[in-house]
């Protein structure tokens, strides 16, 4: 699992820096978030079933992990934004800092831009941080979710399991249309890729065979 995170994050590296042949290394993104529901869903169907899932050894397991890096990329990058950004794009990458200590940058780099593509964000040094602070809100609900489907009835559980992709799929789908900026950047229309993660982490749970097939099916496409 490790193997496709690295070959996402390898992706979109490339695409930024803007080597041949990688002009759509931007879905490496796309790819992580149905790793990360993938590696969630497999801890939490696991704690939950066995019944030593805690709300708060979850969220405190995830700050202890995140924060640290997060807060040491945020000062390294202050540093040297001090001195190499202009004013303005100095007050911009300002705002994005702040926001990420809540994880709503991806609310405040959408706003700064019409596009993730705009020229103006090239040389944004907290442009990455966007996906993680859309990652960390779905971590900040799906535990929640995921409950209260395993406490549903059977039928109830095999709704909610169908429904949540499929209207996350459409509202993605639909809005792309209108507005494909807020598409990209939104939890809602990126819901069902981490989902997807999930129905692969609940195929692999009930066949253990499964989790080399997948793993080989997963580095194949």
């Amino acid at each position: 699992m490790q193997v496709l995170r690295a070959l996402a994050v390898v992706l979109v590296i490339f695409f930024h820096a803007k080597v041949p042949g990688f002009q759509g290394g931007f879905l490496g993104v796309d790819i992580f978030f149905v790793i990360s529901g993938y590696w969630m869903s497999a801890i939490l169907i696991k704690e939950i079933e066995s019944g030593a899932f805690s709300f708060s050894n979850f969220y405190e397991r995830r700050l202890r992990r995140i924060l640290p890096a997060l807060y040491v990329t945020l000062l390294l990058v202050l540093i040297v934004s001090w001195f190499e950004l202009w004013p303005r794009d100095f007050d911009s990458m300002s705002r994005v800092m702040g926001s990420s200590v809540l994880f709503l940058a991806n609310a405040v780099i959408r706003n700064q831009a019409d596009d993730y593509f705009a020229p103006e964000l090239d040389s944004h040094p907290l442009l990455h941080i966007w996906s993680l602070s859309l990652e960390e809100q779905f971590y900040l609900l799906f535990p929640l979710v995921l409950l209260l489907i395993y406490k549903s009835p059977h039928v109830m559980k095999r709704l909610f399991i169908w429904l949540i992709p499929i209207v996350s799929f459409y509202t993605a789908i639909h809005f792309y249309q209108i507005n494909p900026t807020a598409t990209f950047y939104h939890l809602p229309t990126r819901v069902w890729e981490f989902w997807l993660g999930y129905g692969a982490a609940r195929l692999v749970r009930s066949n253990k065979g499964m989790h080399h097939v997948t793993y080989w099916l997963s580095i194949l496409v």
